[in-house]
């Protein structure tokens, strides 16, 4: 499963919540709700009606591990270092995504957000050599 709905579940136990409730305030069908308890696949319209109702983000719900090797190896140190706060990115993602609405077709959100991401995952682990790198620069230039 590359699909992870365990934050979804965490904010049910903290509200008190129970699938069936869920299912009742937002008008789920429990085959989705199904889906989701086997790490499949919901429409993002799901995860919308989820998120207004127990108040959260897209990022508060769902997780994606991937499976693969992985496209960028950073230990965790590092990660903390730059300061990356993942919820807080894909809050920013989400936001763009919905921005896109208008110009792109949902199926072509990915031709634009993966490559934002790259760059903003670029842009975040160079940042503390930025000063560096420009000073360096002045010295090569001259």
């Amino acid at each position: 499963m590359a699909i992870s709905y365990n934050g979804l579940w965490k904010l049910l136990i903290d509200k008190g919540m129970k699938k069936g409730d869920l299912c009742k305030s937002t008008g789920l069908s429990s085959s989705t709700m199904a889906k989701m308890t086997n790490g499949e696949s919901v429409n993002l319209s799901v995860l919308e009606r989820i998120c207004e109702k127990l108040d959260c983000d897209f990022a508060d719900l769902v997780n994606y591990k991937k499976h693969r090797r992985k496209l960028m190896r950073m230990s965790n140190d590092k990660i903390s270092d730059v300061g990356i706060n993942i919820a807080e990115k894909a809050t920013v993602i989400w936001n763009v995504a919905d921005m896109l609405r208008g110009p792109f077709k949902p199926h072509e959100y990915g031709l634009v957000i993966l490559p934002m991401t790259v760059v903003k995952r670029f842009h975040d682990c160079l940042l503390p050599t930025h000063d560096n790198v420009l000073v360096q620069y002045k010295k090569v230039k001259t």
